[in-house]
C-alpha cells in the first residue's frame, strides 16, 4: 500500500490501482474508473459545527446552512443530494 497527496500522479509507474472517488471530467483521459463498491454521500462540517459529531443527518437537518457541492453530472451521488435539496427548495 502507497499513501500519495497527489492524486494518479504516479499511476502505472510506481503502482497501478488508487481509490477513489470518481468526479467526472477531473483525471481527463489519465485513468479509467469501475465502482467497487456504491459508497454513501457524506458531508464534512468543521468542529465546533452544530452537527459536529452527529452520526446520522437528515435533511432537515441541513436546513438553514449554506452547502456547496460539485458542479451537475461530476458524480450521481452528489447528484441525487442536490436533487433531494432542490425538491426542499434550499
Amino acid at each position: 500500500m502507497r499513501l500519495t497527496s497527489e492524486p494518479l500522479a504516479d499511476i502505472g509507474k510506481s503502482y497501478d490501482l488508487q481509490e477513489g472517488i470518481y468526479i467526472a471530467g477531473f483525471y481527463g483521459e489519465k485513468c479509467g474508473f469501475f465502482e467497487l463498491f456504491p459508497a454513501k454521500a457524506r458531508v464534512a462540517v468543521p468542529a465546533g459545527h452544530r452537527l459536529f459529531g452527529k452520526h446520522v443527518i437528515s435533511l432537515q437537518d441541513l436546513r438553514g446552512e449554506t452547502i456547496t457541492l460539485t458542479k451537475k453530472r461530476q458524480t450521481p451521488a452528489f447528484d441525487l443530494v442536490r436533487g433531494m435539496l432542490e425538491q426542499e427548495r434550499w
